[in-house]
């Protein structure tokens, strides 16, 4: 369990790239998979604090893909796609 905790962050972040590279990074068509994603991650979070694990690469990760999403999710459509296109360009 702990190791799927930790290992998640990752995992729904390449899964992310995909769905956005995939949509051609038009936000209408990602905006579903955002939301579950940053629902996901905020669950995981959750319970790596709860269970106490102590790993910096989950904490940093999760929370540059939920402010991400935050951005994609509330900012103007042309920033959401500056990020879709900043967190493509880095993985």
């Amino acid at each position: 369990m702990k190791k799927i905790i930790k290992i998640f962050p990752f995992v729904a972040v390449i899964a992310l790239n995909v769905l956005a590279e995939g949509s051609g990074f038009r936000i209408r068509n990602v905006m579903p998979f955002v939301l579950i994603i940053a629902g996901l991650l905020s669950v995981n979070l959750v319970l790596s604090f709860i269970l106490k694990i102590k790993n910096y690469f989950l904490y940093g990760l999760s929370g540059v893909a939920i402010l991400g999403a935050l951005a994609v999710l509330i900012l103007p459509k042309s920033l959401g796609q500056f990020y879709l296109h900043l967190e493509w360009c880095l993985l």
